[in-house]
């Protein structure tokens, strides 16, 4: 099934379908009050993603407007977490990232919609869907996609499964950094090891390399952020020449994964490829802690890809008690066709310059969008 369709239709409702049968080893539970640690710790072993952390919602704020907390537990061992919050009849879960499957939403609706008779909605934002049907209407629709590389057990399995231009270019560049600078050096520091000078050098080195392209640092506002999950959480890569930074990274880990935030390097290295050195650096430095996936976290950069990476769309969810809670939600059922749309028009605009990957609908499509956005500019 099209999951942009979901969206647009403006819902999938299939009355006789049933997203999963009672499961007598579950049990589940809806807790009031501020969760306690016992949840972090399940969800990062259930998610392993950062925005269902209690470091990432606590340093962004998300944490503080948590009501409730639904726990699933199959013979005792947690199978769902999510953090709530209620908004009128609304009920939106705060963590995010998570895989969710029809069964267990399926399950989440029933405890919800029984616990709380006036609820008519439940959203979920930015969520690894993988949602078919379901007993009640909802809708759903790509809103972002994340960027991720599975990890082999070994650096020598990860290098071995690069393309050979990409073995033979990292090879190069870094005999040729460490021949042409023999002061070169590396460090790694976690959570509160990690040099707050360091890291403010590499969102110095990142900010000049964004304003170069004559585009707002949308860094600016949240340095601190970083910097604080940082000290939670967090893992900083620092390449030095003659003692002075000349490239780095800095990420996240929750649960085995490991999230990406900032790389840069200084220009004046660019001969050796340093951003890609770095990043190379940085997932060998994963491979050796354990991690199994590196997320890249958004925007689809070339070299993602190039170092093995594929991007993985995360959905937005409606799930509605009824069809008649639907229909008395035309707002919100509205805006979510809407967004499903305007998702969809920036991928075929994301897509347009490589044209031969759209098929024949699309690039009609992408000319009707095209000719309306000539037409909006002429008004």
């Amino acid at each position: 099934m099209n999951e942009f369709h979901n969206a647009a239709l403006p819902a999938t409702f299939r009355p006789g379908a049933i997203a999963g049968e009672k499961d007598e080893r579950v049990t589940v539970e809806l807790l009031a009050g501020p969760p306690g640690t016992a949840v972090d710790a399940a969800m990062q072993t259930l998610y392993g993603n950062i925005h269902s952390t209690f470091a990432h919602l606590q340093v962004y704020g998300g944490l503080s407007g948590v009501t409730h907390t639904y726990l699933a537990r199959r013979r005792e061992r947690p199978v769902a977490a999510f953090l709530l919050s209620r908004e009128g009849s609304t009920v939106r879960v705060i963590n995010e990232g998570m895989a969710v499957d029809e069964e267990e939403l399926a399950r989440f609706a029933d405890c919800i919609f029984s616990a709380w008779s006036d609820a008519s909605v439940i959203c979920l934002h930015a969520v690894d869907s993988r949602v078919m049907t379901l007993a009640r209407p909802f809708q759903q629709y790509a809103c972002t996609a994340n960027i991720v590389l599975p990890l082999p057990a070994t650096v020598d399995d990860y290098v071995a499964s690069l393309g050979k231009n990409m073995r033979r270019n990292l090879r190069r560049y870094m005999d040729k950094l460490k021949r042409d600078h023999p002061s070169f050096s590396i460090s790694i520091a976690f959570n509160g090891d990690a040099s707050e000078a360091d890291m403010r050098a590499i969102i110095d080195l990142n900010r000049v390399r964004i304003a170069g392209k004559n585009i707002r640092y949308g860094l600016d506002d949240e340095v601190e952020k970083v910097i604080a999950l940082v000290r939670e959480c967090g893992m900083v890569l620092t390449m030095r020449v003659d003692g002075q930074v000349m490239a780095g990274s800095i990420g996240y880990f929750a649960g085995s994964n490991y999230f990406f935030k900032v790389i840069s390097h200084d220009p004046r290295y660019n001969e050796y490829s340093a951003g890609i050195l770095c990043c190379f650096l940085t997932i060998s430095e994963c491979i050796a802690r354990g991690c199994t996936e590196y997320n890249f976290m958004w925007n689809e950069y070339e070299y993602k890809f190039a170092l093995g990476a594929h991007s993985r769309s995360l959905h937005h969810l409606a799930v509605y008690r009824s069809r008649l809670h639907l229909l008395l939600r035309p707002r919100m059922a509205a805006e979510n066709a809407v967004a499903a749309w305007r998702h969809r028009a920036q991928s075929l605009f994301d897509r347009a310059a490589k044209e031969e990957e759209l098929g024949r609908g699309e690039r009609m499509a992408m000319r009707v969008l095209d000719a309306l956005r000539r037409i909006k500019r002429a008004l």
